[in-house]
């Protein structure tokens, strides 16, 4: 399959086309090799004339890999618009791949990755040149690779110098986070930001020091961040060597690693890395040769890991699935590898945030496999303009609350009617995923929308303006923090010695904004649910309405599950809002809600992950029973 992805970058002269609207294509597969299956990106120009000059994308590991995958998707398509064909890819045990966190050998494994895109570039596609650019982690692995498989050209973005100080920097993050804290046995592992490193993966990147291994390349880029400088000394030591090395500095670093939702593209430093390489490039280039379609499987059998319990179904599939035309969405489906149960409703899991289908900490990945392992059909997709799935002309780009979101959502459910012949379907997601599916149960028509499932959501209404600091969550939490003032003395002293954020007269106008509005809907309640529904087709609702959504969607004769980590506020926006509402339908068995001991926003620590997933899975066996 192939998605066009809008580039606004193509515009030069040459043989490139001028001020034309063009698009780079991408086509998603699995590439086989001894490092095992790993899920890959091809990024070639539309004409079909790309050069046998190959480039491999090397991302970061962890919660770096999560917030870099806009750029380097965004570096893929302005290297193929350059007639560069170029391949990214997951590493085992990252992303979609196969593979856990807690597998053996990781980094074994992850140098035989790289080898493993080296030789499709050349053997499959039939490349004769090939550059291997790096970013963080990516850099070093891609670094000791080439002792390996000599290559043309080395990127090397902030790369990693010695693998002793990642590991420190790791755990470093580990103890600083805010993830509520789980009595268990000792352990070397770290968990940092998500990601489990075992004792045996933080002992392999012990040995790790670039100083001492130096790439068998013809030429090399260290690209360091402007906002992190560095010594040097890598660069002066290669060059030593005699290495034809060069070091640039490079702008945007820290916007292109923020949280997926403030991430921001660094085209500057993009372009730094593009020029730099198309200086090299031999005009004496061919043009590639047409390929097999077999080259490129679109399905891969998994067997069980960790996250997977030991039941009938303990091996499964995955497979691409791609919605073509406007707009054009990307996803996975996961399902069980025999036989496939069509008495349970199929799963879609969204986009949570800005983060692209995996979910943050790899959660949705973690679900979807546990879920077809329970012999449920999954399919976890991003949504216009978020991770894969292009963005629409004249569309924002990773936007969380899209304004298409239900459009989009509306498209998903026919086309798995028309697809894979889903009769009942389960809306899924986590913070604004929950929201979408929330909306989605109140909204679509379609009969196949059988029950959503909200994964601690943080509001239950979004309007076209409205930012992240607008949510409701953070008016609720100044709301009951200004309320408690009113009991507690040594918080009277704070507000009256002007130490607080808004003073004596902000507490006052929050509290009596937060009553009025709350009698203001309880008094809008009574009115027709219609008054409130939006006017013409799908989209966020138009007024603030909690126990009308709730009520249309109990109307529309759909379940609602929600469920919350015990510290998130999801569960006081709903009782703020709607808790009679709430009570009579749990009352009536149309709304079941679960709470998650010490787990954070985004179940971040595995232990509480596994929690979700487990009464996720129960609910489902409890609700659709085989």
């Amino acid at each position: 399959m192939m998605l066009a992805s809008p580039s606004d970058e193509a515009t030069t002269t040459g043989d490139r086309l001028v001020g034309v609207p063009i698009a780079a294509q991408s086509m998603a597969f699995y590439l086989n090799g001894r490092g095992g299956p790993c899920f890959a990106w091809l990024h070639e120009h539309p004409s079909q004339k790309s050069l046998n000059h190959g480039i491999v994308i090397c991302s970061p590991l962890g919660y770096e890999q999560i917030h870099s995958h806009r750029t380097l998707r965004h570096l893929a398509n302005t290297l193929a618009m350059h007639r560069l064909p170029t391949l990214r890819f997951d590493w085992h045990g990252t992303g979609d791949s196969p593979g856990f966190d807690e597998d053996s050998d990781r980094v074994g494994t992850w140098l035989s990755n790289i080898h493993d895109a080296i030789h499709w570039m050349r053997e499959t596609l039939g490349c004769e040149q090939i550059t291997v650019i790096g970013l963080r982690l990516g850099a070093t692995l891609a670094t000791l690779a080439t002792t390996e498989s000599q290559i043309d050209n080395l990127i090397l973005w902030a790369p990693v110098v010695k693998g002793r100080a990642y590991a420190r920097e790791m755990k470093a993050i580990s103890l600083t986070s805010d993830a509520p804290a789980r009595p268990a046995a000792p352990t070397n592992d770290v968990e940092a930001a998500g990601f489990k490193l075992t004792s045996e993966t933080i002992a392999s990147f012990g040995v790790i020091d670039l100083m001492k291994s130096p790439p068998d390349c013809g030429r090399i880029l260290i690209a360091t961040p402007a906002e992190r400088p560095d010594d040097g000394k890598l660069s002066e030591h290669w060059s030593s060597l005699g290495l034809r090395v060069q070091q640039i500095s490079t702008a945007g670093y820290d916007e292109m690693m923020a949280e997926p939702h403030r991430t921001e593209v660094p085209d500057t430093a993009i372009q730094q890395l593009v020029d730099w390489l198309m200086d090299g490039t031999s005009n004496s280039l061919q043009h590639l040769t047409p390929r097999q379609s077999a080259s490129f499987p679109a399905s891969i059998e998994l067997t069980s890991g960790p996250t997977m319990a030991a039941t009938a179904h303990a091996s499964i599939r995955e497979a691409t699935f791609t919605i073509n035309g406007q707009p054009q969405l990307f996803g996975i489906v996961s399902e069980p590898k025999e036989s496939p149960s069509y008495d349970h409703p199929m799963i879609v899991l969204l986009n949570g945030g800005s983060t692209y289908r995996v979910g943050p900490n790899r959660l949705n990945v973690h679900l979807a496999r546990r879920l077809a392992a329970e012999g449920f059909r999954c399919l976890r997709i991003d949504l216009c303009g978020l991770g894969d799935s292009p963005i629409e002309p004249g569309g924002r780009e990773n936007d969380p609350y899209p304004t298409t979101t239900f459009r989009d959502i509306d498209l998903v459910i026919r086309e798995l009617q028309q697809q894979l012949g889903a009769t009942r379907i389960v809306m899924a997601g986590l913070c604004s995923g929950a929201y979408a599916a929330f909306q989605s149960a109140a909204q679509i028509s379609n009969p196949a929308l059988v029950e959503s499932v909200l994964i601690n959501p943080l509001t239950f209404f979004w309007k076209e303006g409205m930012t992240l600091s607008d949510s409701p969550t953070n008016a609720l939490r100044s709301f009951h923090y200004y309320q408690s003032v009113a009991i507690d003395p040594k918080k009277w002293l704070r507000l009256l010695s002007g130490r607080s954020k808004i003073g004596v007269r902000g507490a006052i106008s929050m509290v009596f904004q937060r009553y009025g509005r709350r009698k203001s809907v309880a008094a809008s309640h009574d009115s027709s649910l219609s008054d409130t529904a939006p006017s013409s087709g799908l989209g966020h609702p138009r007024e603030e309405d909690l126990p009308g959504d709730l009520g249309r969607i109990e109307q529309a004769g759909r379940h609602l599950a929600m469920f919350f980590s015990v510290s998130d506020p999801g569960y006081e926006i709903l009782n703020y809002h709607a808790k009679r509402k709430a009570q009579d339908l749990r009352a009536r068995g149309n709304l079941n809600i679960e709470f998650i001991e010490d787990a954070d926003h985004t179940f971040t620590v595995t232990a509480a992950r596994n929690d979700l997933i487990d009464g996720i899975i129960r609910h489902l066996h409890r609700r659709y029973p085989s």
